[in-house]
């Protein structure tokens, strides 16, 4: 019935009265003073004075809505209350709000179950969109609501529905928001009847089947999202009659096909065809489309050249076609109308230089064209350009300088160059001038000089990598500032010097790479402070003294320990296998002495039987930590397999005694390596324990006694040495132990049996034939002169090289030179 002005003023009141918000001004006018409510802010009346509109949207409000007073406004026909933050439930006290055309309450906290709405049946506008609304939706209600025009249910909890065959009934609709409803099914046919859609949006659900062809039918359609389920199929024939559509994205689908039905859609603005299974060529006429200014194509399988043309007459803004097998060259015109913002190509085939247009493209936010084959010299001043967030040119073929206008682009975060061939220095910006670098990669280049000392004063840096260049002098005293560096890769230069104690500043490091160098001085002290590493590799220079005892307490988290092929002495200390998370062990090519530590039993990952991928994959940017392995006779770089790899390798050192029988408690090795040295004893029996490993070498020491038969257990060895040892006894048999090359069991005198000619017996067979004895005698001895002689200039050598044990590691390092050269190994 109708009410008094009074009583209304009374009801608003009482709404104020429950709810809070957060913006002062929303309720200032809201008194009873002798004010109309007519007058209220967000208030409007009807000619009777009766309040007709409520319209709070975006007002900071919060608490739930009473909707049961509410309702008692008779003439009330708009309540608007989207974009605040209201919570509970809607009530049944909103079916007697019966006069309502537009009910907007989208965009807040409401939850629970919606009421059946058959009441509300003067509704033109229902917008429920993005609150955590539940249950199945009342759909049959809708049927009562003949003139309604916008229906916005989406980015709800509702429960799973097919599509709901009651709104294509709506030959009014204009807008259809059904995103994120959890609607299954195929989107069916009868689509076609909502000839008057402008916007039809069905993102985000779990439709199956193809796009059907009806809804070529909908000529007024300006928005049409579709992106995020699992459509298949292609774009439907006839889908270029939709000659309004401005808005198209069915990206993230099961989508294939070619684009040809897009080449009349010339009022396109923006077209998302991402990760889809689409192919074929671009259309050129995309090129000609004067309102286009986004593409986005990647993760596709598409091919040819882009539209040469592509941005020349639009104000083109975001292009990505990453992913795909696109040739020819990136379209020069892109950036014309100077809006151009993000130009992403990679992983592509894209050939020639960057075009010169883009020099001037200072709104040029990202440039990302990494992994294509683009060649020539960047023009110098796009290095500069003043909005750069990214320069990604990495794994191409560009070459020439980095040019010192790169100082000009202050908002760089990222800076990858790697892969390429860039040359000349780098040059000296100071940090001050990069106040958010994060991330630089300029490793793999051919760049010189030495490093800047204003390298330090970049905070923010997280990676700096600059492996595999010709940068030579020392490492300059610079890393106090550096406490958020978390990557540090300058390994495969000509550095030289000691390391700077300011390293130790860097506490949140957690990759070191300083190998393949020509480093000089003792095991670094100052990174006693780096308490995350999880990966040191000081592998190939010159270091020298005793591997500390306190990296075993210093690097809980440690997994990779690289110091091969320096001049470290003494004897490994038995804390290093403390590192319970350490896989990767690394101490050849060295002075070790002593034996090894029965506590090399206690490397709990080394115990760990495969499990998945971790950290040791990462994928920012392309990046990802490797190291390289002497895996199977070769050296061989591990980078997306690395964290599966356990493995130790003290090969080519002066270590003795026994093998430690705790070894065979590693149950998770992939590789072990304790060849060239001085070993002795026999293998040990459980060796049979290690049965993931793939390659043993035990080569060249003084073991003895017979090869233990659970060696024939190892169903995944495909490398195995056992050579030059004082080995005796059958080779045991089983699985692929004979089918392996003789001469991995070659200069072991005392072994016998296949694949080995020398036959077994049980005991020594003596000859009754006189005949043949009184033949052999001269052959014999003869053999046992010649022999006789080897053994005496042979251990002399042996001896000589005992005593010197330089020139023994000397020796058989310059082997090693010559047998990696006639070796094939594994090739990654």
């Amino acid at each position: 019935g109708n009410s008094s002005p009074e009583e209304e003023l009374q009801i608003l009141l009482e709404f104020k009265a429950s709810l809070s918000t957060t913006k002062n001004n929303t309720f200032e006018s809201w008194t009873s003073e002798g004010r109309s409510a007519c007058s209220f802010a967000g208030i409007k009346c009807d000619s009777t004075g009766s309040v007709s509109e409520l319209d709070l949207t975006d007002s900071g409000l919060s608490g739930t809505i009473p909707f049961r007073s509410l309702c008692r406004l008779p003439s009330l026909s708009r309540l608007s209350l989207g974009s605040n933050l209201l919570s509970g439930s809607i009530t049944v006290g909103l079916l007697n709000c019966t006069s309502l055309r537009r009910l907007d309450l989208g965009f807040n906290y409401l939850a629970g179950d919606v009421p059946g709405l058959a009441s509300l049946n003067e509704l033109r506008v229902l917008n429920l969109s993005d609150n955590a609304l539940t249950g199945l939706f009342p759909w049959g209600s809708l049927g009562n609501l003949t003139d309604l025009e916008v229906l916005s249910l989406g980015d709800n909890f509702f429960d799973p529905s097919p599509f709901p065959e009651v709104v294509v009934k709506f030959a009014k609709f204009t807008w259809l928001f059904l995103s994120d409803c959890n609607l299954r099914g195929e989107i069916p046919s009868s689509i076609r009847n909502l000839t008057h859609l402008v916007d039809l949006e069905l993102a985000d659900n779990f439709f199956t089947g193809g796009i059907t062809a009806e809804i070529a039918r909908l000529r007024n359609l300006r928005q049409l999202e579709l992106y995020n389920n699992s459509l298949t199929g292609s774009l439907p024939p006839g889908f270029g009659n939709l000659s309004n559509l401005a808005y198209l994205d069915a990206s993230m689908n099961l989508l294939k096909g070619d684009l040809s039905e897009l080449r009349s859609l010339k009022n396109l603005v923006s077209l998302q065809l991402f990760v889809n299974g689409f192919s074929g060529e671009v259309p050129l006429e995309l090129g000609n489309f004067r309102y286009l200014t986004t593409l986005g194509l990647y993760s596709n399988r598409l091919t040819g050249m882009l539209p040469p043309k592509l941005g020349s007459v639009s104000e083109f803004e975001h292009i990505d076609v990453w992913d795909n097998f696109f040739t020819g060259e990136i379209p020069p015109d892109m950036c014309r109308k100077g809006k151009m913002r993000r130009l992403l190509t990679g992983d592509n085939k894209f050939t020639g230089k960057i075009p010169d247009s883009y020099a001037n493209c200072s709104s040029l936010v990202r440039l990302r064209v990494r992994n294509n084959s683009l060649n020539g010299v960047v023009p110098a001043r796009l290095w500069g350009l003043p909005n750069l967030e990214i320069i990604d040119l990495a794994f191409n073929r560009f070459e020439g300088p980095v040019s010192a206008a790169i100082g000009e682009a202050k908002p760089l975060n990222y800076l990858l160059l790697n892969n390429n061939f860039f040359s000349g220095k780098l040059p000296d910006i100071t940090g001050a001038r990069w106040l958010y670098l994060q991330y630089m990669d300029v490793s793999h280049n051919q760049l010189t000089g030495t490093l800047s000392p204003h390298l330090g004063e970049s905070r923010t840096l997280v990676y700096l990598l600059m492996a595999g260049n010709q940068l030579s002098g020392h490492i300059p005293d610079c890393w106090r500032r550096m406490e958020n560096l978390t990557f540090l890769d300058l390994s495969s230069n000509n550095l030289t010097g000691r390391i700077p104690s300011t390293m130790g500043s860097m506490v949140g490091l957690h990759t070191l790479h300083l190998n393949n160098n020509s480093f000089t001085g003792r095991f670094p002290l100052s990174l006693r402070k780096c308490q995350g590493l999880v990966t040191i590799d000081l592998g190939e220079n010159r270091f020298h003294g005793e591997v500390p005892p306190w990296i075993g307490d210093s690097f809980p988290a440690l997994k990779i320990l690289r110091l091969r092929a320096n001049r470290f002495s003494g004897g490994i200390p038995p804390q290093l296998f403390r590192l319970a998370a350490l896989q990767l062990l690394d101490l050849a090519d060295n002075e070790l002495a002593g034996s090894i530590p029965r506590s090399v039993g206690n490397l709990t990952a080394m115990a760990i039987r495969r499990q998945q991928r971790d950290d040791l994959d990462r994928n920012t940017f392309g990046y990802s930590d490797s190291v390289s392995l002497m895996w199977k006779g070769e050296m061989s770089s591990f980078k997306r397999t690395l964290s599966l790899v356990r493995g130790i390798d003290l090969s080519c050192n002066f270590l003795s005694h026994e093998i430690p029988s705790e070894l065979t408690n590693l149950s998770g090795l992939v590789y072990l390596n304790l060849s060239r040295n001085d070993l002795t004893g026999s293998i040990p029996s459980a060796i049979g324990n290690l049965d993931l490993i793939e390659s043993l070498d035990l080569s060249r020491n003084q073991l003895s006694g017979a090869v233990p038969p659970s060696i024939a257990s190892l169903t995944f060895l495909d490398s195995l040495d056992l050579s030059s040892n004082n080995l005796s006894g059958r080779i045991p048999s089983g699985n692929q132990l004979q089918t392996l090359d003789p001469s991995v069991y070659a200069g072991n005198d005392g072994l016998c049996g296949p694949p080995l000619p020398n036959k077994c017996s049980d005991h020594l067979e003596r000859s009754t034939d006189v005949e043949e004895n009184r033949d052999g005698d001269e052959i014999i001895w003869l053999y046992l002169g010649t022999g006789h002689g080897f053994v005496v200039g042979f251990w002399g050598f042996i001896g000589l090289l005992s005593f010197k044990r330089r020139w023994r590691l000397a020796f058989f390092r310059s082997m090693d030179k010559v047998l990696s050269r006639l070796s094939i190994g594994l090739k990654r």
